[in-house]
């Protein structure tokens, strides 16, 4: 089973995206509840709750290589999906303001992800079409981590 594996320093990085992103509510200090966050996985992506992430890794690129160590950069997207309540007076842009803002908050509170990487950037983001008549607010973020690890050992730094 792959679970058991040492994680790279990379998924390390991701793995911290998701654990803070999961603590995007209202009882800790921001003004959104993010109901739920999901890594990207083929075919069985929950898209029932009223706000939800999901975390699609992108590419990855090298940016320097000093024996013993290779640094990278990863890009992440973030599938950022909102029903906006038919009683909500706020417009659909600022909704998505306020989400892009706590998740940007979220992000940025520990840029090193634990101490594995050495810096995380939100680099734009994108909003996406609503089929006519839905609810449902969307927009795609995307931010990247540079980290670094051992040339001959993803999993050290």
């Amino acid at each position: 089973m792959l679970s058991s594996v040492k994680r790279s320093i990379k998924e390390e990085c991701i793995a911290d995206v998701e654990a803070v992103l999961k603590t995007i509510k209202t009882v800790n200090g921001y003004d959104v509840n993010i109901e739920s966050v999901q890594r990207f996985n083929v075919g069985s992506q929950s898209t029932s709750p009223s706000s939800y992430i999901i975390i699609i890794q992108d590419d990855v690129v090298f940016l320097s290589e000093s024996n013993p160590h290779v640094e990278k950069r990863v890009f992440i997207d973030l599938h950022v999906s909102v029903v906006q309540a038919e009683s909500e007076d706020l417009g659909g842009d600022s909704i998505m303001n306020i989400y892009e803002a706590n998740i940007g908050k979220a992000l940025q509170a520990a840029p090193d992800r634990g101490g594995f990487a050495n810096d995380t950037s939100v680099l734009s983001v994108t909003a996406l079409s609503v089929p006519n008549g839905e609810r449902r607010l969307e927009a795609l973020m995307r931010f990247s981590i540079d980290y670094k690890h051992r040339r001959e050992d993803h999993t050290v730094i």
